[in-house]
């Protein structure tokens, strides 16, 4: 198609303000106008959609705390949308675990020795700290990759 039917085609359907105000709505912003058979199912089926998609990056936070957490919901965010994700969050994931592991595993086995956990415990405190600056960056990462 050349430049001038596709200015015409605009023109067309710019001089019907209905027909234009649906087109800008279905292809720029892709809402459908058209009446829909049950609205409570729509709504339903888009709250359970949403409600599962949203609950994928919060479920580590469940099982862990602060770095690892966070972490485990970059890489699961990032990979929720791709064919092979499993690969690729195990990458993402095992090396934020193994400090956490180390740390923890110290953290208990002072507490039952009867020392201070304070080291470990400030040790996985600089982790969390030092992955929280990285949250909007992977946040932004996990956004690209979805709209691709």
């Amino acid at each position: 198609k050349t430049y001038q039917e596709a200015r015409r085609l605009a023109d067309e359907i710019a001089e019907d303000k209905d027909l234009w105000l649906r087109t800008l709505v279905e292809k720029e912003l892709g809402i459908s106008l058209d009446d829909t058979t049950n609205p409570m199912k729509d709504a339903l089926t888009m709250g359970v959609a949403f409600i599962l998609a949203a609950i994928i990056p919060i479920i580590p936070h469940f099982f862990l705390e602060g770095g690892p957490a966070i972490g485990v919901s970059i890489g699961a965010a990032l990979t929720v949308s791709l064919r092979r994700g499993g690969v690729l969050i195990s990458l993402l994931v095992l090396p934020l675990y193994i400090p956490v592991l180390i740390f923890g595993v110290g953290a208990v086995d002072a507490a039952l020795a009867g020392f201070t956990v304070r080291p470990q415990l400030l040790v996985l405190g600089a982790f969390f700290l030092a992955a929280l600056p990285l949250c909007p960056w992977a946040a932004a990462a996990a956004l690209r990759q979805s709209m691709e």
